[in-house]
């Protein structure tokens, strides 16, 4: 049994040491495109429905279809190892959630919202090879930082992704991921009636969603 002891107590230091060698962390750099549109749902009052024929607006910003547009992305992620194949992930994230307009006058522009997201996820990595398959889902609060007189200050996304990684070396890997994100509150808001005494506001809720391909650049350490 001493024997014994005296080995654990001499082995334990370098078993450490060899599991620090194994990195555990990362800072990720990523950019990304996306194509973003939404869903719709119109409101009288405190009512919701699918589909509403509500009647010619009373404001001038009210749009009569809301359409696809294109979505920019760039952020910086913290990436933690938890083990098994899975891990952790923070970090911030400026971007886009656009929209396409067209009025009444058959008039099309766009409705910018940039937003700084702080996006959270767990992922799942298969295998331990250079090219490393991973999927991911996560949550991403949101504030808005640019001027919009439809979108709310504060909202969140629920955010999905399948990827892939390959390692360049110990510490460098590369990435692609194709990722889908949705807003599933209310945080656009078109009114087409601000409503009096006797009548209720109305309009249309929009709730966009969007389909991207994002690279990225990690560092492990």
């Amino acid at each position: 049994m001493k024997h014994l002891f005296l080995s654990i107590v001499l082995i334990l230091p370098f078993s450490l040491i060899a599991q620090e060698v194994i990195k555990k962390n990362s800072i990720n750099f990523s950019t990304g495109i996306a194509f973003g549109t939404s869903n719709s749902k119109y409101y009288v009052g405190d009512n919701h429905y699918i589909d509403l024929a509500i009647g010619p607006p009373t404001r001038d910003d009210y749009p009569k279809e809301v359409s696809e547009a294109v979505n920019y992305r760039f952020g910086i992620d913290y990436q933690r190892i938890l083990g098994h194949g899975f891990s952790l992930k923070g970090g911030l994230r400026l971007a886009s959630w656009n929209l396409t307009l067209t009025s009444y006058s058959d008039t099309k522009s766009i409705s910018n919202n940039l937003f700084l997201e702080i996006p959270l996820a767990v992922q799942y990595r298969l295998g331990q090879k250079k090219w490393q398959p991973y999927f991911e889902v996560g949550i991403n609060p949101m504030i808005r930082i640019a001027y919009n007189n439809y979108s709310t200050l504060a909202t969140f996304a629920i955010q999905t992704g399948i990827g892939l990684s390959y390692q360049v070396s110990e510490k460098i890997s590369l990435y692609s991921q194709l990722s889908g994100r949705f807003q599933p509150v209310e945080s656009v808001n078109f009114v087409s009636h601000n409503g009096s005494f006797y009548t209720a506001p109305s309009g249309r809720y929009v709730y966009p969603f969007e389909i991207g391909l994002e690279i990225g650049l990690a560092f492990a350490f």
